[in-house]
């Protein structure tokens, strides 16, 4: 009985642990950038669908696998529209989640806003929200064989949903620069699957994400696009990512970025058209490296509904964008600059 509580209690502190991010690690946050900030929803000149895959720290036992889905897109008058869905097992405990987000965008330019051909004064300053439903849930049958009939762990709650809210602002010029800014689980909501004296529950805190990148164009086909990410959690703790990608011709990348004493994540991708995929590899330099061989995350995007199509022809440094389809859209400039 007290082996069982205290295999109990220390999976609650291993999960405060493994939770104090509370959110899934996003290694190629760059690409996924929709599953840190609903103010992203149809930003783009495209409807994304993200199919992502996920296995840390290979080598540990039932340690964190990740599967996650996203979509979103423009529907017009200034509106966004997404929705995410992800599961996430961590030893017994399972997290299942869906949400759905909406977000609206300012445009600042003299001359509106046209996805198939813009031009360099256009500002995009956006803000959403998000309604997410999570179903925290205890898989009784990976837990250690344990006395018949026993109340404190045959009362325990199998799962349990728990509702929150997430919000998010973005910030782009075209596609020079952006920052982004966005808080997860607004309202920390509790779970307690547990059914165990002394209160224990698990909180979803808040989760504070602080982004940004920029595009360089190179010499030749090489474009250069740098990236960071800083990541706050209510109880104090701060993580920072930095990195860079190297395109080549828009078809092949490169990349690698670093994670505040945790890991080195090397990457690779292609462009197939309408299909995009990357792969990272997490090296890890923290503790436990001595007990995992890393972690990998697979990912696949989908473009549908392209507007428009840019393509970049660069001649001694320079680029010019040439015009296969517009289409104007009826964002409308609601500020003068």
């Amino acid at each position: 009985m007290k082996k069982i509580l205290y295999l109990i209690i220390f999976l609650l502190s291993f999960s405060s642990l493994m939770n104090a991010q509370q959110l899934s690690l996003h290694t190629q946050y760059m690409t996924n950038d929709f599953a840190l900030n609903p103010a992203i929803a149809g930003t783009k000149s495209y409807n994304p669908i993200n199919l992502s895959f996920r296995r840390q720290w290979v080598g540990i036992r039932e340690a964190p696998v990740t599967e996650f889905i996203s979509m979103h897109g423009y529907y017009g008058h200034n509106l966004g529209i997404g929705g995410q869905l992800y599961n996430e097992s961590v030893g017994p405990t399972r997290r299942t989640g869906a949400s759905l987000s909406a977000a609206y965008h300012l445009t600042l330019s003299k001359t509106g806003y046209n996805m198939g051909l813009q031009d360099d004064n256009q500002h995009t300053f956006s803000f959403g929200l998000s309604f997410e439903l999570n179903q925290l849930a205890l898989d009784m049958a990976k837990l250690i064989p344990y006395t018949a009939n026993d109340p404190t762990v045959d009362q325990a709650y199998n799962s349990q949903l728990t509702p929150d809210m997430n919000f998010g602002l973005f910030y782009h010029n075209l596609d020079k620069y952006y920052f982004g800014f966005s808080v997860m689980n607004l309202f920390q909501g509790k779970s307690d699957i547990y059914n165990i004296p002394n209160d224990i529950t698990n909180t979803y805190v808040r989760n504070y994400y602080l982004t940004g990148g920029a595009t360089l164009y190179l010499k030749g086909s090489w474009t250069l696009l740098p990236s960071f990410l800083v990541q706050g959690i209510e109880t104090g703790v701060v993580q920072f990512d930095i990195g860079a990608r190297a395109f080549y011709d828009d078809k092949y990348w490169i990349g690698v970025s670093y994670r505040h004493q945790d890991a080195i994540n090397p990457m690779i991708g292609v462009n197939f058209n309408e299909i995009r995929f990357g792969y990272s590899y997490d090296i890890t330099i923290s503790q436990i490296k001595n007990y995992s061989f890393g972690s990998h995350e697979l990912i696949c995007v989908i473009i549908l509904n392209r507007i428009g199509n840019n393509e970049y022809n660069r001649n001694a440094g320079k680029r010019s964008i040439k015009k296969n389809r517009v289409i104007k859209l009826d964002f409308k400039p609601e500020i003068d600059l």
